[in-house]
């Protein structure tokens, strides 16, 4: 017992609480802990003053000292675990073979206690080197299941459980464990019955941790940067590692700390020396290894960890190499390293020659930037100190004789012409009507104007610049009786969606104009309207001094996309008399009413005609997709120039796919197919013409064809009708009439325009079949991505012989391209493949390729780890992704990643599980829009719902086009298919850094052209198979009975432990019927591989006899399982799922009438998506139903390393997302 503990055994609670309050020590952590803190009595006492600072003495070595005793105790108000064999968390398999490795799984909040000394708070380092009391370790805190793949905690979009959080009072520790050579390998320890990631510790234990860890941090970080590069000198170690290295547990990591763990990375090289004989040549350790004075007193003597953690585990390899530990340094062009390098901890590896540095202009920059701040104070004094303004003009200037527009005017001795760029301070939002109803400086008092101005004697940073205080336009023209100047205005780059890391010098164009009274104008500006050339390049902008702007594309603050200018808005087009932006303005707000074509039975309405006989879409108030119908009529005002609406007379049409409940079982669900209604008053609908939305084309058909599946496949709009009903409440099949083609009536001059745009569409799609694109799949995986673009790309060359693929990684290939380029390569340049181990040889070249295409990884927002790096290194693999496009610039660049991407930060630091603060926010987003603008591209971006276009599964993805100058870039394809909004429409939406919110696809309900694709559509028609009960004897007479007469329709498979996995034995047809719908047809589209992977991956034997009782009613769980089936999570009352119980299920059927949940990797009953039970058998989903939720059409043959089949159908994308509707 210690001195501190002795004292404390005497105090009163008196005094021991004005001891605490004395302290300040009592640390108010999370609910769930109560930690009691005390100090010795000598930690009262003043401390002595001394003479001289530590760190003022020359042989200053910063100690970490741990804070003074500190006390745990276990809360009484919360419900937690105690671990044992038995304990699962929310998404482990609740089952696996005794053989089996230790779990691994994530410890947040955590704190480490001695039970044997009244729970005091103990530091790890005496578990490594005891202190020579008898001592024991426990730990307390949040456990959540390790993931091994990331992709999973950012695709969840529809799964609306919380965060999986359960408390544990953990067993004895029985070591710790790091693994120095690995520089992103966690902190274990080790119980029992779990390895433990050590994530982030709780408030209260936070320096205990602290002291621990800091040493062995850094010579893990020594090690690992080590042998990574070979020539590595100390001085480089401390400027290129340690100066970027993050904030550990709220401190900075010096070059302090560095001396102090001087004796722990002796100790630790000393070990590592026996594995990697090599690292002693390296400069950096040669330094550690030589004696320093001072360095290795007795009390700083410490030992390195000899345990590196959990053994290797079977993984799939395409999870594997994205580990950080098996990462190749971040190779770029000298663009992207100019773009990327402030924003990134790690050393970027530059592929070409770096410019050399010229200090001319370094000073000549330099120079400018105070040339600028000076001109900025004078402007800024000048709105503050001028009085009226005066302004004159010339006669001569008049556009024409009696006009009242000019073609220049002089405004306080300053000439202004058509076509010069102003400034005028920041006020109100010009592009915000509702929060600018006032004209800019004309109706505005100049006094509320000067606010947004500091004032004159402020000080202002060098880092400001006209940008930061004054709005930029360009004059249309002037207006001498207002006396204003019409203006179309400018967007500075760091207003746009790139915020602070666009460039300080560039501008855009935005459609937005309106006047400005001459008292607002401050100054004129120089900016250098930029073209580019045929190959899409503009000019180079480094010698555009700094305080001139220079402007090359428009951009929509609507909907955040840049844009090539419009030939209208060239300098060129500008009349002094007419504003290309007002007359545009003008056509898009006359677009938005319906109106009247002259001399015809017909409107115009959103850009579209709609005449008589035509067949239309239109909108529908209840949930579902839009009403079809055919117009009979319009009902026009009596007067042209009244404000009545123009209503519209429509003979409703039905859906086939409305009538499952009474169609026949050998009838097909086609949601191309309609049904006409009889002519009966209730069979008409009077809508307003706004409740127009596109016109459709229907064709009769007395049979299903080949000339009809032709027709629909020309444009989603395409429907084709057999039968007439009574009404759209069919009751009966049979009450059917056959449609003949002369009983339908079209409007001949939409149809015959139709086929024109048919037999078009055709040429170029024969066009295009001889002079195809050439796409670049970067992260290409199965080949989901290229599959959609093109129908051929594959998982391997087998499923696309003309498909050349190359498994390098994308570090290497960029180092490889952009030196064969050069002609500088070398054959240690040629990458490796990463399943052969071979070196590939391959040649790209610009233009070689057409469009690049790539599902890029990055998982920051939900990668945590104990140093709180936020920036996980996967986030800077879209750096090589970049410079491929930089080196061999295609015409089109489409990228996908998960919706989270939106929100991962640049250079952020961890707060939490879910929090992360600090750093650029959306700085990825931001950083790729840059880098594409810098490279002359046009962008667009948003959410995509993969269920808007025919996936039957919520999954919401990121999706950025962009394309050169020349090459149109075009607009995102709204909703073809009907999607509950439950919570669908806030996931579509993007609010932006700037705080616009923006929203380019249209999600309301009932606007859409078909209906939600279900289960049953997607797999309805794949062969049904039961798992065979593994244990049939703890099944009652009545359930075997039931099994039996079972196996009469549905056959059993044996569930045998020994095989890869379970399905139908060979030879038998995958198919339980023919199609019976249309996502059946075009996943059949093509004859299926003799083996379609219709078979379920293999679990436990309790598992499987734990889905085989799930009831078989939609939506079932393991709350109807027997009890002697329960599970831990079931029966455990502290359980996060028995506490959850409303909110999670797990074990869930599929409901046959809904859609997949989010597919993720981990396809367990137990998983954080938990609904994989088929909606009809008693199994898990199969290998060929997850493809199938996914849009794979059958004929695609998955390959993997060690059959781990199902983590590639899962992580691909969903292709039905590009490749659903070929005419778009």
């Amino acid at each position: 017992m210690n001195e501190s503990q002795s004292s404390q055994r005497h105090m009163s609670r008196r005094e021991l609480g004005e001891l605490v309050q004395t302290r300040k020590y009592l640390i108010q952590d999370t609910p769930n802990t109560q930690p009691i803190a005390t100090s010795s009595s000598q930690a009262l006492r003043k401390p002595p003053k001394r003479k001289l600072k530590d760190n003022e003495h020359p042989n200053y070595s910063k100690k970490v000292k741990l804070p003074p005793a500190c006390y745990f105790r276990l809360p009484s108000d919360v419900d937690f675990l105690h671990e044992s064999a038995s304990m699962r968390i929310a998404g482990e398999d609740d089952d696996q073979p005794d053989d089996a490795p230790k779990r691994i799984r994530n410890l947040w909040k955590f704190t480490i206690f001695d039970p044997l000394h009244k729970n005091q708070l103990i530091s790890l380092s005496s578990l490594e080197q005891p202190d020579g009391r008898d001592s024991k370790f426990e730990a307390y805190g949040n456990v959540t299941a390790f993931v091994e793949s990331e992709e999973d905690e950012g695709q969840e979009a529809d799964l609306s459980s919380p965060d999986t959080v359960q408390f544990v009072h953990l067993s004895s520790i029985l070591s710790v464990a790091l693994d120095y050579t690995k520089g992103h390998s966690p902190l274990y320890i080790e119980t029992q019955h779990s390895w433990y990631i050590l994530q982030m510790p709780s408030f209260q234990y936070r320096d205990f941790l602290h002291e621990f860890y800091l040493p062995h941090r850094l010579a893990q970080m020594l090690i690992s940067s080590a042998l990574a590069n070979r020539n590595l000198t100390h001085r480089q170690f401390i400027d290129d590692y340690l100066s970027k290295a993050p904030v550990l547990l709220d401190h900075d990591v010096t070059e302090i700390d560095l001396k102090s763990a001087v004796s722990l990375i002796r100790d630790v090289v000393k070990d590592v020396i026996i594995e990697h004989p090599n690292i002693q040549r390296v400069p950096a350790i040669k330094f550690y290894l030589i004696p320093q004075t001072g360095s290795d007193t007795p009390e700083r003597l410490r030992r390195g960890l000899t345990a590196k953690g959990p053994g290797e585990r079977r993984v799939n390899i395409d999870i594997t190499v994205l580990k950080p530990e098996n990462q190749t340094p971040t190779t770029v062009t000298p663009l992207i390293n100019t773009l990327a390098q402030k924003y990134f901890r790690e050393n970027l590896r530059v592929v070409a020659p770096r410019p050399p540095r010229d200090l001319e202009k370094i000073r000549e920059r330099q120079s400018a930037r105070e040339r600028v701040h000076q001109e900025l104070l004078r402007l800024i004094r000048y709105c503050y100190d001028r009085g009226k303004c005066k302004w004159k003009y010339q006669k001569v200037d008049s556009i024409r004789n009696g006009s009242k527009y000019l073609r220049a005017i002089t405004v306080d001795d300053v000439l202004y012409k058509i076509g010069d760029t102003i400034i005028v301070p920041i006020g109100d939002d010009p592009a915000n009507p509702k929060a600018n109803p006032k004209l800019k400086g004309r109706d505005k008092d100049m006094k509320e104007e000067k606010f947004s101005l500091p004032l004159p004697n402020e000080d202002i940073s060098m880092n400001k610049s006209f940008e930061d205080f004054f709005w930029f336009a360009r004059i249309i023209n002037i207006d001498l009786d207002l006396r204003v100047v019409h203006v179309q205005w400018y967007n500075h780059g760091n207003a746009t969606a790139m915020g602070e890391l666009s460039h300080p010098q560039e501008l855009f164009l935005q459609a937005l104009c309106g006047p400005v009274a001459l008292e607002s104008i401050v100054a004129k500006m120089r900016v250098h309207q930029l073209q580019a050339d045929i190959k899409g390049r503009f000019p180079d902008t480094k010698d555009i001094p700094y305080g001139e702007y220079f402007c090359k594309s428009e951009y929509d603050p609507q909907t955040a996309s840049f844009t090539a200018i419009r030939s209208e808005f060239l300098l060129s087009e500008i009349k002094s008399d007419n504003c290309a932006v007002c007359h545009i303005s003008q056509m898009e707000k006359e677009l938005q009413y319906p109106t009247r074509i002259r001399q015809e039975e017909a409107i115009t309405f959103r850009g579209r005609d709609f005449h008589i006989l035509d067949y239309v879409l239109y909108r529908s108030f209840e949930d579902g997709p839009g009403n079809i119908g055919q117009v009979t009529s319009f009902v026009f005002p009596q007067r042209e120039t009244s404000w009545d609406p123009i209503e519209v007379v429509v003979r409703k049409l039905g859906r086939i796919s409305s009538l499952k409940r009474v169609i026949p079982d050998n009838e097909m669900v086609d949601e191309r197919e309609l049904f006409y209604t009889e002519d009966q008053p209730g069979n008409y609908d009077w809508i307003h013409a706004t409740s127009l939305i596109q016109v459709c084309h229907v064709l009769a058909a007395e049979l299903r064809s080949e000339q009809i599946e032709n027709w629909i496949m020309h444009g989603p709009e395409h429907f084709y009708v057999r039968y007439c009903f009574p009404s759209l409440d069919v009751q009966y099949w049979a009450s059917k009439k056959p449609i003949r083609r002369r009983q339908i009536t079209i409007c001949e001059k939409c149809h015959q325009k139709r086929l024109k745009e048919v037999e078009s569409l055709n040429e170029f799609l024969t066009y295009q079949q001889k002079h195809p694109l050439r796409a670049l799949d970067v992260f290409g995986g199965s080949g989901a991505f290229g599959t959609a673009l093109a129908n051929g790309s594959s998982s391997n060359i087998s499923n696309s012989p003309q498909t050349a693929v190359h498994n390098v990684c994308v570090n290497e290939a960029v180092q490889y391209i952009v030196k064969k380029n050069r002609g500088v390569e070398t054959d240690d340049d040629i990458p490796i493949d990463r399943t052969t181990g071979e070196r590939q040889i391959f040649s790209l070249k610009p233009g070689d390729t057409d469009v690049l295409v790539a599902g890029f990884p990055c998982q920051p927002h939900s990668s945590q780890n104990i140093y709180k790096n936020a920036n996980d290194i996967k986030t800077n693999l879209i750096l090589p992704l970049l410079s491929l496009v930089d080196v061999l610039r295609q015409r089109i660049v489409v990228l996908e990643n998960v919706a989270g991407f939106l929100y991962c930060n640049l250079m952020g630091t961890q707060k939490g599980r879910h929090r992360v603060e600090g750093g650029i926010k959306q700085g990825a987003l931001k950083l790729v829009i840059r880098a594409l603008i810098e490279m002359g591209y046009q962008v667009r971006f948003s959410l995509l719902q993969a269920a808007h276009y025919g996936v039957p599964q919520g999954r919401v993805r990121f999706f950025l086009i962009a394309t050169l100058p020349g090459t149109p870039l075009p607009e995102l394809p709204q909703p073809t298919h009907y999607f509950p909004l439950e919570g669908v429409a806030p996931h579509l939406r993007i609010t932006l850094t700037n705080d616009r919110t923006i929203e380019p696809l249209q999600t309301d309900r009932g606007i859409t052209l078909f209906p939600l694709v279900t289960v049953a559509d997607a797999i309805g028609d794949l062969r049904r198979f039961d798992w065979e009960h593994p244990a049939p004897r703890n099944w009652t007479i009545e359930q075997r009975r039931e099994a039996e007469r079972r196996k009469e329709i549905i056959p059993t498979v044996p569930c045998r432990v020994h095989l890869p996995w379970w399905g139908l034995p060979e030879g038998q047809s995958p198919y339980q019927h023919p199609v019976r719908s249309r996502f059946q047809i075009e996943a059949r589209i093509q004859p299926p591989p003799p083996d379609i992977q219709h078979y379920t991956r293999k679990l436990p034997p309790k598992t499987v006899e734990r889905v085989v009782n799930i009831n078989l009613e939609p939506g079932s769980d393991f709350r109807g399982l027997p009890a002697h089936l329960s599970e831990f999570q079931f029966w455990n009352p502290s359980s996060f799922v028995a506490k959850n119980r409303g909110i999670k299920s797990l074990y869930k059927r599929l409901d046959p009438n809904r859609y997949f949940m989010t597919t993720i990797t981990n396809i367990s009953p137990t998983a954080k998506q938990s609904a994989v039970i088929h909606p009809f058998c008693r199994r898990l989903l199969t290998v060929r139903e997850l493809a199938r939720s996914q849009g794979f059409p059958d004929h695609f043959f998955f390959y993997a390393i060690d059959d781990n089949i199902i983590t590639m159908v899962i992580v691909a994308l969903a292709m039905r997302f590009l490749g659903s509707c070929p005419s778009q």
